[in-house]
């Protein structure tokens, strides 16, 4: 569903009452639609936000829908199907109509039965994605597509010194599948450049939800891309989440891969060299 839905460039705030009146017209539709996925997209050099919500292909077989992708690498492929499909066009959110406004516009039985999102972080701030995430009380697999540093902080819970506390926001408390894709990787934070994310971070990020009861049981990290970083970090990297997820897999893009993570030791790691 194409929404055109702006005036001199931005979204007018009358049009966030679309999703609810057509929840109260469409609720028994819904309600058989079962809809157990999310996809959400804000792409601010096109001016586009997609957030669909999807259901289960009744022809799709698997042994469980944990961890299952939404999208296949055909359509042919794919485990889901689109129940409302909303795209606004030539949209920019600000302080009058926010992505928050929108986030919380959306009816609760949209969101209810979400156990399953992919999610590009490319236009949403740690803020937005607390927002979202904290209407997914039920999401058991995350797919991030190039993550960036701020999109792990917001599944990541907060310290202070005296003892840890789970941030009310944000958290994903059902969290056990994560899949990041796309994700460029550096080993010192002062030398990242443009949206790369620092290895500590990751690993702080699964550290600190196993640490607070919310641990991952599985991170698959789809095509990883490496800056500024040498064998022993990369070596001690999947050392150190192999110590903390008991299912991780990587598949790793590089122009050398034969000089890359050869030497990392267990069989729950999957490595694949590509190019």
């Amino acid at each position: 569903m194409d929404f055109a839905s702006v005036t001199g460039g931005f979204v007018e705030r009358e049009r966030l009452s679309f999703l609810h009146k057509f929840v109260e017209h469409a609720a028994p539709m819904i309600t058989r639609s079962q809809i157990t996925a999310l996809v959400l997209e804000v792409d601010n050099n096109l001016f586009m936000t997609q957030c669909g919500f999807f259901k289960r292909k009744l022809d799709f077989v698997a042994d469980t829908w944990e961890g299952q992708p939404i999208y296949g690498k055909t359509a042919e492929q794919d485990a889901y199907t689109p129940v409302i499909d909303l795209w606004f066009h030539q949209c920019v959110w600000d302080e009058r109509t926010s992505l928050g406004d929108f986030f919380a516009s959306i009816p609760s039985p949209l969101l209810a039965t979400i156990d399953t999102a992919d999610v590009d972080p490319d236009g949403l701030s740690t803020s937005d994605l607390e927002l979202i995430f904290a209407r997914l009380q039920h999401l058991h697999t995350l797919h991030l597509r190039a993550p960036d540093h701020g999109s792990l902080l917001a599944l990541t819970p907060h310290t202070n010194h005296q003892h840890t506390t789970l941030l009310e926001t944000g958290i994903v408390p059902s969290l056990r599948h994560l899949r990041l894709v796309n994700l460029h990787l550096c080993a010192i934070p002062d030398n990242r450049k443009g949206r790369p994310v620092c290895m500590h971070e990751v690993v702080e990020m699964v550290a600190l939800r196993a640490g607070t009861g919310l641990p991952l049981q599985s991170l698959h990290i789809d095509g990883v891309h490496w800056e500024g970083t040498d064998q022993a970090a990369v070596d001690a990297f999947f050392v150190r989440l192999q110590e903390i997820v008991p299912d991780v897999k990587v598949i790793i893009y590089t122009r050398t891969p034969q000089q890359l993570v050869l030497s990392v030791p267990g069989n729950n790691i999957t490595i694949a060299c590509g190019t």
